[in-house]
Order: C-alpha cells, then structure tokens, then sequence
C-alpha cells in the first residue's frame, strides 16, 4: 500500500500500540467528532443538506487515512475537505445568487485536484485548503447581510477552527523539530485530536449560521 505524503506524531511515536489493526488510534477515533456533528448540524434545503453529508465523508475518510497512513487514505480525508469548503462556498454564495462564481469555483477546484494528484505536493493542499476557507469567511463576513444571531455563530465558527488551527500548526511544530509527546497523558499527544473536534465543531456553528438566512 502506497505511504501518503505526511505523518503526524502519534504513527511517529505509538504507530499500532492500541491495536494492530489502527496506525493512529487516538487520531482515528477522535473522528467520531466529525461523524456526530454532521447528525445534529441543522439545515434548511438540500445544498446544506450537502454540507453535512460532506463533513461525515470528512470523517470517514479521515479515519481511514489514520488507520492506514496510506496515499489513498489521504486522499480520501483531503478531497472531502476540499469538497466541503465548496460547498460553503456555494451555500453563502447563494445569499447572491450568484450561479456564475461557483461555476468558475468548480472549474478552479477540477483542475487544482488534477495538479495535486499528479504532484503529490502535500503544501499544495495546505494552500488550497487555506485559500477555500479563506474566501468562504470573507464573502461571509463582508459580502451578505447578516443578523445578529449570525454574527454570533459566525464569530464562534471562526473562534473554534482559529484554535483548532492553533493545536494542527503546533503539532506540525513538534514533528518537525523531532519534539513529538511519548507520554499519552499529556495535553500535547492530542493535539491533531483537538484540531478534528475544533474543527467540527466550527462546522456546527458555520450550518447554524448559514441555515437562519435573513429573508
């Protein structure tokens, strides 16, 4: 099975420990977060029905990639993430209804996804991923009309993936300064843990946001 492009502490330090079955148990399970989010967040018609299906591919994906640590593992977790930063795109550009500006979205993503699969370049995506949300916070936040019960959503979706962002770069951090936590019981052996809830949890409070449209 082809090795995917990046690895994360714990395959570094407790690669199959749990079970023989896991590579990254913790950071396998711990996408359950994305899976029950995607149950409860709420929505009002079928393009943030989209959405939430998208975030329980995230988790899907994303617990095979840690299970795996495989190319296709990767992926699997990546493309859904890329799709699903689309889609928000989609949902607070339809405030618009500007069908134009997704279609040239969806041109852009085709041919972005055909250079990174040939590449294998993992900072592509990095970029990529970035630039989506990115654009989708923006036309969120200087684009449309919001309430006040908007704002509060979007201020605590923007709050939980800054920190979520925080623990992913931290941990990027250890890794390659060869610093990864060995001692389960610390706060820092999770780190890529709390980047999945953080970050699931940022979802929740975007489709909150997004699903009470001022009419």
């Amino acid at each position: 099975m082809e090795q995917s492009n990046v690895e994360w502490c714990e395959a570094k330090t407790h690669r199959y420990q749990v079970t023989p079955i896991v590579s990254e148990f913790t950071n396998s399970i711990s996408n359950i977060s994305f899976i029950y989010v995607s149950l409860i967040s709420p929505y009002t018609n079928q393009n943030q029905q989209q959405c939430n299906i998208t975030l329980l591919l995230v988790g899907a994906g994303s617990f095979y990639f840690h299970a795996t640590e495989s190319y296709y593992g990767e992926i699997m977790d990546e493309l859904p993430m890329s799709i699903l930063a689309y889609n928000y795109f989609t949902c607070v550009n339809n405030y618009k209804n500007s069908e134009q500006y997704n279609t040239i979205y969806k041109y852009f993503l085709i041919a972005f996804w055909a250079v990174y699969i040939t590449t294998k370049t993992y900072d592509l995506f990095l970029i990529l991923f970035a630039f989506q949300l990115v654009v989708v916070f923006y036309t969120f936040v200087f684009d449309v009309e919001k309430t006040t019960y908007q704002k509060i959503n979007l201020v605590k979706a923007i709050f939980a993936l800054a920190v979520a962002k925080g623990c992913w770069q931290y941990e990027r951090h250890l890794y390659e300064t060869d610093q990864c936590e060995t001692d389960a019981t610390s706060y820092r052996y999770y780190l890529h843990s709390y980047w999945h809830i953080g970050s699931a949890a940022s979802h929740y409070y975007i489709m909150t946001a997004i699903a009470n449209k001022k009419l």
